[in-house]
């Protein structure tokens, strides 16, 4: 116990006198001022009995709309008392646990160079564990259920909830533990933990808010057998707290300065790391780069809620809801026999999503991506229109167009036209692309696989240059060719 302290706050433990500290004991005996956020608490007629006197706040309870302006008002009266001169505030429980009065009364203390001290007793945490007969090691989760954020909780992992205050913090619980849980699922209710009146009741989760429930009770919710197991569902929460982090007034000033549009390139960078990593099989870098990819959508949802656009929550729900209306075989009576089919009904329902979102866009290639690279552009807009029966038959009339474009770009190059030229270069490319299409080719990965090659074999003439003390600058064209034939004979 620090003689110095401005305010030193003290836990009253669960409910029980003797789970108070001997800490605590000599901090509230030798207080001068003690302040009390509520009399409503088993070891408070204890301490009475012993001739403890306090200032509750009892009467702020019916004078505030929320909690959150509760808590608030209590830290503004303790931190106008101290102030003034040393006092002590006793909170029930452990003072650093699902209490926001302390939270705020510690930053309030530190912005005006007060000293705050705690003087911990026995936490509700400890006899809830000793009545659930749970090791909080095994990943238990801990939540005050007058502030729980659904998008922090990872379902299928044990949780107590804290401060089941009333019936109403119990049912906007279970409607939020009804997402994902049924109806059935037993929890526990744990009533006065570590107290003589103690008690342990199992119910179903439907039936949460028609039990009594006070500020002694916690929920207990045990693993969940029928979701994935502890460690296969990860919330998004940490990942987007780090985010808030980093845009913060303090946070990173990088990441503070960056767009939507800034970021645009990186999220293209990333995409291409990803693609690198599948075709390497690299898994350990897959792995990684997904993680990298994911990190620009977060960081993106993230700009956006603060300017008050969207946030993650909407991303997910959003694609959520398209999978589902797009999979009508899959979440609905849609019969679709293969994949051929389903391609159909999928371009089918985004023509009418189309047309209900602008009935004035008819046109089948008008969400296609600008930006996208140009071979896989060029093949997107192929594959759009055959869905509706724009191709030839088989790839016997693509290789035919092929050979004519050819002969036009040629007649374009004789006559030594540069704008025919182009124009007849990109057809020939255009036609090269749906003759990849034909055979099943991916034209943008096949390209790249041949540059990958071209620069293996570079790489080999450059070597063999320098092993016979040669730069490229010196070797004719007749000696590379023939090293790059070599390299050709040992299958680089």
């Amino acid at each position: 116990m620090r003689e110095d302290a401005d305010i030193t706050i003290v836990g009253l433990g669960p409910g029980a006198f003797e789970q108070l500290s001997v800490g605590a004991w000599e901090a509230l005996r030798q207080a001068r001022l003690r302040f009390l956020r509520t009399a409503i608490h088993p070891t408070v007629q204890e301490l009475t009995a012993r001739g403890i006197r306090f200032v509750t706040f009892d009467e702020l309870y019916d004078k505030n709309p929320d909690f959150e302006s509760l808590y608030r008002q209590i830290a503004e009266r303790v931190i106008a008392a101290a102030s003034q001169g040393p006092v002590t505030y006793a909170v029930p429980g452990h003072p650093l646990v699902a209490e926001e009065s302390v939270r705020l009364i510690m930053l309030e203390a530190e912005r005006q160079g007060l000293i705050a001290a705690v003087v911990p007793s026995m936490s509700a945490l400890d006899a809830i564990f000793a009545a659930a007969r749970q090791d909080p090691v095994a990943g238990l989760q801990v939540f005050d259920a007058l502030a729980f954020e659904p998008n922090e909780w990872i379902p299928g992992r044990p949780a107590v909830f804290l401060q089941l205050y009333n019936r109403f913090v119990a049912s906007q619980l279970k409607l939020a533990l009804l997402e994902w849980l049924e109806p059935t699922t037993v929890v526990t209710l744990i009533k006065a933990a570590g107290t003589s009146q103690e008690q342990v009741q199992s119910v179903a989760l439907h039936e949460l808010d028609r039990q009594p429930v006070d500020h002694l009770t916690s929920l207990f919710l045990p693993g969940t057998a029928h979701l994935p197991p502890p460690g296969s569902v990860h919330s998004l929460a940490p990942l987007t707290e780090v985010m808030k982090r980093l845009l913060a007034p303090d946070g990173c000033p990088w990441d503070r300065e960056q767009t939507h549009s800034s970021l645009g390139r990186f999220l293209i960078e990333e995409t291409y790391e990803v693609i690198e990593a599948i075709e390497s099989q690299d898994y350990e870098a897959l792995c990684e780069e997904l993680g990298d990819v994911l990190l620009q959508v977060v960081f993106h949802a993230q700009l956006a809620e603060e300017n008050g656009a969207f946030n993650i929550d909407d991303v997910i729900q959003t694609i959520t809801e398209k999978m589902k209306r797009r999979h009508p075989h899959v979440f609905g009576d849609v019969q679709a026999a293969d994949a051929k089919a389903v391609l159909a009904n999928w371009e089918a329902i985004k023509q009418a999503e189309r047309k209900e979102e602008d009935p004035q866009e008819k046109s089948l290639l008008s969400d296609l991506p600008r930006h996208l690279p140009a071979l896989m552009y060029a093949e997107k807009a192929q594959k759009k229109a055959a869905t509706v029966g724009f191709q030839w038959q088989n790839v016997h009339g693509a290789w035919e167009k092929l050979h004519e474009e050819i002969r036009e770009l040629e007649e374009a190059i004789a006559a030594g036209n540069l704008e025919e030229q182009d124009a007849e270069l990109g057809d020939v490319l255009f036609v090269l692309v749906n003759v990849a299409r034909y055979l099943g080719i991916d034209p943008e990965a096949a390209l790249r696989r041949t540059t990958e090659k071209f620069i293996r074999r570079f790489r080999f003439i450059e070597q063999s240059a320098a092993r016979r003390g040669q730069t490229l600058h010196e070797m004719t064209l007749s000696e590379m060719d023939a090293y790059w034939n070599e390299a050709k004979k040992r299958g680089s």
